[in-house]
């Protein structure tokens, strides 16, 4: 079993694309759907941001179908900056090096938090409350 997610052409992962526990035997057709279809219908959603289905990409997370059979290792806080604005810092989960940022005072109106892959740059969480953020609810 594998997790699949489409990933843009700035290293974000594409809201609704995701796909968890997806069978060996399936895992070309999902891809191909991801590509094909989802892929080309979010850019030309984006065109007018420069959105290029081409550009896109499908990755392999192997480790998240693993999730609840290996414990996560969660390393210690380091590079930690803190204002009265922002307080910044990475940590390793499972050996994958993330980047927090909580923003305190913003001017969307309220504080949120954003969590970043450092080794891709892509964006995996975030909280904040525009309407056009991938994790939006």
């Amino acid at each position: 079993m594998q997790t699949l997610r489409l990933i843009d052409g700035d290293g974000y992962t594409v809201p609704g694309s995701v796909h968890t526990n997806i069978p060996d035997a399936d895992i070309d057709k999902v891809r191909a759907h991801l590509l094909n279809d989802v892929a080309t219908q979010y850019a030309s959603e984006w065109a007018d941001f420069g959105h290029d289905a081409r550009l896109y990409r499908v990755t392999t997370d192997l480790s998240a179908s693993n999730a609840r059979e290996t414990p996560m290792e969660i390393g210690p806080r380091t590079g930690e900056i803190e204002t009265t604005v922002q307080h910044f810092w990475t940590r390793r989960i499972n050996g994958i090096p993330f980047q927090f940022v909580h923003v305190k005072v913003s001017r969307l109106g309220q504080p949120y938090m954003g969590v970043s892959r450092m080794d891709t740059g892509e964006l995996v969480r975030c909280s904040c409350p525009r309407p056009d953020c991938p994790f939006a609810a």
